[in-house]
């Protein structure tokens, strides 16, 4: 038996972006050709008006008011089509949002980071002390600070 190839010119190597370009246009004539027709007969269907789709549309939005609109106009514009409060509303929804990401990563690798101490022996839990003692040598001195910090006055103290 032969190997399967795809009959497709998008896919195949040998293709030239010319006839690639083509076959694309001729798809999209295609298409069009075909919705045409059914708009003709009246037989073609908005595809927002399946009930899947109207289930979807009927649900609530995710964003309301100011951000709503900001998130509206962004997607056919960009940041100057904005008012200053959409704006404003626009910024503070994105820096939550990266807030929220880095957190949820930053969670992530803490629960795998102590999931890995707990699986350590008491040995290599001491192995690895003592590698961070030493590094944290190492960055002191090259930083111009002494390796024994100075102790303080026991009477001292920061709460008041």
């Amino acid at each position: 038996m032969g190997e399967w190839e795809n009959p497709s010119p998008l896919v195949r190597n040998e293709t030239s972006a010319e006839e690639r370009q083509e076959f694309l246009e001729k798809v999209g004539i295609g298409i069009r050709r075909r919705r045409k027709k059914e708009v003709e007969k009246g037989t073609w269907r908005n595809p927002a008006l399946t009930p899947e789709a109207r289930r979807k549309l009927s649900r609530p939005r995710k964003h309301n008011g100011v951000l709503r609109k900001a998130i509206e106009k962004l997607r056919k514009g960009s940041m100057a089509d904005l008012t200053d409060e959409e704006a404003r509303a626009y910024r503070k929804y994105r820096r939550e949002l990266r807030v929220n990401r880095r957190d949820e990563a930053n969670a992530k690798h803490r629960a795998w980071y102590h999931k890995r101490q707990a699986q350590m022996t008491p040995e290599e839990n001491e192995k690895q002390r003592a590698r961070w003692r030493k590094q944290n040598r190492k960055r002191q001195q090259r930083n111009g600070r002494s390796s024994n910090p100075p102790q303080r006055d026991p009477g001292f103290s920061r709460s008041r």
